[in-house]
């Protein structure tokens, strides 16, 4: 099988650059894609996901006379209606605006921009990892049992000089997501809805990850929860 490396895609300073310099070109090209799949479902995404309007949100607590940013489970518990303390399994579109309002909530000018920075940072690193290690195989005959993988790797090129020459690495992968859907997987409703079970589990899987597993440090410091937690 042919695989799709981290380093067929990008170098992991390359998916920082590009994820903290998304042009509103490339934003508004993947929100395109987005709301056509979800009009297939009579689910159009919300208007401007993908470029939510920044809001102001109290800090989680002073340190050293420093404001320290919420974590993004206290942000989502108050801002995100894809939270899974609201009771739903995430989309990924719902997960992308989350995690474009948080960025944004971590660049208010009353925190140290080192808060924004290493979440930016965090989020690049889960991207390189995804584009590096998502699969799926196919089962049904007529597809040749082509992974994802496979077909991301010999259509990419093409899909990038003719159809998305403005979005950046990741962005074309998410798009490629959505052309495996609405292309090879019409063969094979079983496999249609294995794939989007498969993505909709990665996208519950971070958001538990980011919800669940990070804590602020008064160092800008990404982790788990201290013991004597906020």
């Amino acid at each position: 099988m042919v695989g799709l490396s981290g380093s067929r895609w990008a170098s992991k300073d390359q998916q920082i650059n590009a994820s903290a310099n998304k042009s509103t070109a490339a934003e508004a090209r993947l929100e395109e894609l987005l709301n056509e799949q979800n009009e297939q479902k009579n689910s159009p995404v919300p208007k401007g996901i993908l470029n939510p309007q920044a809001e102001t949100f109290s800090c989680s607590r002073r340190e050293g006379g420093e404001q320290i940013p919420m974590t993004f489970d206290e942000w989502a518990v108050q801002n995100s209606p894809e939270s899974m303390f609201g009771g739903r399994l995430p989309s990924e579109e719902g997960l992308d605006g989350d995690i474009m309002k948080y960025t944004e909530y971590l660049l208010w000018e009353h925190f140290p921009v080192r808060y924004g920075v290493a979440f930016s940072n965090h989020i690049a690193n889960k991207h390189a990892e995804e584009l590096a290690n998502f699969d799926y195989q196919t089962t049904h005959p007529s597809m040749g049992f082509l992974s994802f993988k496979e077909w991301a790797w010999r259509t990419r090129l093409w899909y990038k000089r003719s159809q998305f020459p403005e979005l950046d690495d990741y962005q074309l992968y998410r798009a490629m997501v959505i052309q495996y859907e609405q292309g090879p997987l019409q063969q094979s409703a079983v496999d249609y809805s294995n794939f989007k079970k498969l993505r909709e589990h990665r996208a519950t899987f971070t958001r538990i990850n980011l919800e669940y597993d990070a804590h602020w440090s008064s160092l800008g410091v990404w982790g788990r929860p201290r013991t004597s937690s906020h």
